[in-house]
């Protein structure tokens, strides 16, 4: 499973948001995909985070209705074939727990414990992320940019 790597919340968004800076490099991201460089992978969790954040007049200049956010992410990330879709387990939030404990994490950052914690569960070691600072502490998982990750492929 070394081939395999999670795409993190704000790489999918990026992919969205043709005004980002960072929109050629996450849709990049999953051209290479497609020419099986490797096998993206994304969690439930980040599908619901996409929704959070494509809603949220407050984080996005031209927030989608419900309807429209729905559609964008069932036919991007839900229904397509190529990403391969992890879910928590039975034990995913005990084992949460745990880590946020040992890394004496607070509020927001239990997403960060939980996003790692449904990757380990799964077999997945690597995540693609724009937000390396975030995951750097977890010793257990490797946290990669998109640009270094398109530059090894």
């Amino acid at each position: 499973m070394t081939n395999i790597y999670l795409i993190d919340t704000n790489v999918l968004i990026y992919a969205i948001d043709e005004k980002s800076k960072f929109h050629i490099d996450s849709v990049e991201i999953f051209e290479q995909a497609k020419k099986d460089k490797f096998i993206p992978c994304i969690a439930y969790q980040s599908i619901l985070e996409c929704y959070a954040i494509i809603t949220d007049v407050k984080r996005v200049r031209n927030p989608l209705n419900p309807v429209q956010a729905l559609a964008l992410l069932t036919n991007n990330y839900l229904d397509n074939p190529l990403f391969l879709k992890i879910h928590q387990r039975s034990e995913t939030a005990k084992r949460t727990l745990s880590i946020a404990v040992k890394h004496r994490l607070s509020k927001q950052q239990i997403f960060d414990a939980l996003l790692i914690q449904t990757m380990l569960d799964n077999g997945i070691k690597q995540i693609v992320t724009y937000n390396i600072k975030d995951f750097i502490r977890f010793k257990k998982i490797k946290a990669i940019q998109p640009a270094t990750l398109l530059a090894e492929k």
